[in-house]
């Protein structure tokens, strides 16, 4: 449970990742990196990467983060604690994940308020077609976005843009 070849991204789809190149464009986004972390199968592993993806995101001073996952199931808890770490230390997040009808998430926090589903598939159920089921430029365009909207509540000075892509 939780991986399946439409949801997954491939090397090429990371080389081409819509989500930096959408947080790359951005002029109003001081685009500060990105933190790969990989998915624990320990729970006390889970909790330990969590915070440390936080520790990182704080020391880096984000104001903002964007979280995404290529999985659901067990993948969905080290997602929710990564966003909860991040909730913790006053950095407000947007999660981006495979949910419709097969991945909802199997565990919640008062953190995760924000979660962008990039399912494609009228079904809601995995297709077993290759990359069918990913992140794509329009899910990155509503992350940055909804980021924004998230730093103009927290007080950080952004301007208004468009959903159109283009500045």
């Amino acid at each position: 449970m939780g991986l399946g070849p439409s949801i997954k991204m491939t090397t090429l789809h990371h080389y081409r990742c819509p989500l930096t190149e959408a947080l790359a464009k951005e002029k109003d986004i001081e685009f500060t990196g990105i933190i790969v972390d990989g998915v624990s199968e320990v729970c006390d592993d889970k909790i330990y990467t969590a915070k440390r993806v936080g520790d990182m995101a704080q020391m880096l001073r984000a104001d903002a983060a964007i979280v995404a996952i290529d999985a659901w199931g067990n993948h969905h808890v080290d997602f929710v604690n990564v966003i909860e770490q991040l909730g913790i230390r006053g950095i407000p997040s947007v999660g981006l994940s495979y949910i419709a009808r097969q991945g909802r998430l199997v565990c919640t926090n008062q953190y995760v308020d924000c979660v962008i589903d990039f399912n494609k598939s009228e079904s809601g159920y995995e297709s077993c077609v290759v990359g069918e089921n990913n992140l794509t430029d329009y899910d990155a365009m509503k992350a940055v976005a909804l980021v924004k909207n998230k730093l103009r509540k927290a007080g950080k000075p952004v301007s208004e843009t468009e959903l159109t892509g283009e500045e």
